[in-house]
């Protein structure tokens, strides 16, 4: 079973910046997978774009929460650049919310702002599970979803997470096998942090 990898992209552009160097998840899976095949050539990659494209929300910073599933993308270069024997795994494709242009756009107040974010990505973040369960993968690697140039804090990030996946009563707790966070080094401290604090917190309250 193919483990799933969940890739975090532009709302416009197929691949991003991967011609021109691009270091993001994205960019760099271009480079070392075929995914780009199913983001540009696929009925359902052209779909996808189509609907962000045309999303009331897209002007926001919110973006919309379709999603592209793209199984058997074959992995043939490492971190390196170099080929390597090829695998499988199985693609999700989410745009994260930037925001940056939230905050900028809105008019509503700090606190109310910072609600509609956390809504709409912890909404986000479960349909990729969802989605995932729904396709039957078990195994998953995860990214810090939004974290860096969507300007989403890693608090945020890790604590969504936990209580997707982690907490008393969470709503995908054991419904996968083994989940890895691939989580850049700066900000892992923080993400951890709210990752097993929220975990913690979950675990005080039911007692």
């Amino acid at each position: 079973q193919p483990v799933g990898v969940l890739n975090a992209v532009s709302p416009k552009k197929p691949g991003g910046a991967s011609l021109n160097g691009g270091v993001t998840l994205e960019e760099c899976l271009v480079r070392q997978t075929t995914i780009f095949d199913s983001l540009q050539n696929s009925p359902a990659g052209q779909q996808f774009y189509a609907e962000h494209r045309a999303s009331k929300a897209e002007g926001s910073g919110l973006h919309d929460h379709a999603l592209l599933y793209s199984p058997g993308v074959v992995v043939f270069k490492n971190d390196r650049g170099q080929r390597i024997a090829p695998y499988e795994i199985n693609v999700v494709s989410a745009v994260p919310i930037h925001a940056g242009t939230v905050r900028a756009k809105s008019t509503a107040s700090d606190a109310d702002v910072s609600a509609l974010i956390h809504a709409t990505l912890r909404e986000r973040m479960a349909r990729v599970l969802r989605l995932f369960e729904e396709r039957g993968v078990r195994t998953l690697i995860l990214c810090a979803f939004g974290v860096g140039q969507f300007c989403i804090s890693p608090d945020m990030v890790g604590g969504l997470w936990a209580d997707l996946l982690c907490t008393r009563g969470a709503k995908f707790r054991d419904r996968f096998d083994k989940v890895t966070f691939a989580v850049p080094g700066k900000h892992r401290e923080v993400f951890e942090g709210s990752f097993y604090a929220t975990v913690l917190e979950s675990e005080l309250v039911e007692e």
